[in-house]
């Protein structure tokens, strides 16, 4: 019944039976039944080694790609560490990009970041900062200020620009109730 749902049909069009694949393998010698398993052993070889071949290389691919996201978390990590305790990481945060990728990686962070601002120097306000009202001696009144709303930050009166990250944490702040 197998052989016959095979449908095998000799090179003349003739349909094979059972009778002759018995034929065959009957008149084969032992020498050529032996070459016939060796070379069945060698196909099945050859395709489970191309297989482990391909487990292989997903493997890699996900050592890599988990590689790589960890690399990826470390810098991350390294860059919003540098960028806290350089306040205008932000504003001259494309510049710093040009300064790395320009330089082939040969500056680092530190040194692209003391060149951008060489080449985008800070505004003269923000380089002749005034103390802030809570460390002035004089006593000062503010009973001339004008009565309104609070302008939730949309008013901006420093010249200063704003960063993406102050920005966010603006955001933030305002969503939260904080101004």
């Amino acid at each position: 019944m197998i052989v016959n749902n095979l449908g095998l049909k000799t090179a003349d069009g003739q349909r094979l039976g059972l009778r002759d694949i018995a034929y065959h393998v009957l008149n084969q010698t032992p020498e050529q039944l032996k070459m016939l398993q060796q070379g069945n052993a060698q196909t099945s070889t050859a395709r489970h080694i191309g297989s482990l071949y391909q487990e292989i290389a997903g493997l890699k691919g996900a050592l890599v790609q988990m590689h790589n996201q960890q690399r990826f978390s470390y810098s991350r990590a390294a860059v919003d560490q540098f960028a806290d305790s350089h306040p205008r990481f932000d504003e001259l945060s494309d510049l710093i990009e040009q300064e790395i990728l320009l330089s082939g990686g040969q500056f680092d962070l530190d040194t692209a970041y003391r060149r951008s601002e060489l080449l985008r120097p800070a505004p003269h306000a923000a380089q002749t900062r005034t103390p802030s009202a809570q460390t002035r001696t004089t006593d000062r009144s503010i009973s001339g200020a004008p009565a309104g709303p609070p302008d939730n930050g949309a008013g901006r009166h420093s010249g200063k620009p704003i960063g993406r990250r102050e920005a966010l944490e603006n955001a933030f702040r305002r969503v939260n109730g904080a101004l």
